[in-house]
């Protein structure tokens, strides 16, 4: 499996994954809310809770122009099926206390 940053602004990440057979990251989260989009091939995603060991909540396979959203925290599992799969991965991340008192100050001094 191989990953490429595609694009990167301070809050927004585009990677791209491709997967020639099948292959997994294994079962983790991230820190950041992500919307996969699937380009091509197939790709079976598991979603659980917020607890490693907790049973499935969602079991899909995306297809070509198929889009999932995993919010941050939450376990999932995702691996290529047959044939391989090409994936665009966004991965939206939080913004920081600090952003929000940015904000507020800018509508302060209007």
């Amino acid at each position: 499996k191989t990953g490429r940053r595609l694009w990167n602004h301070d809050r927004i990440h585009f990677f791209k994954t491709v997967q020639p057979q099948t292959g997994s990251y294994g079962w983790h989260y991230d820190l950041s809310d992500n919307i996969l989009f699937s380009l091509g091939g197939q790709k079976r995603f598991r979603v659980a809770t917020r607890s490693p060991h907790s049973e499935t909540q969602l079991d899909v396979n995306l297809t070509k122009h198929d889009l999932l959203y995993i919010p941050r925290k939450l376990f999932h599992n995702g691996c290529g099926l047959d044939g391989g799969s090409i994936l665009v991965s966004i991965a939206l991340r939080p913004h920081r206390p600090s952003d929000f008192t940015y904000l507020k100050f800018r509508r302060l001094r209007k």
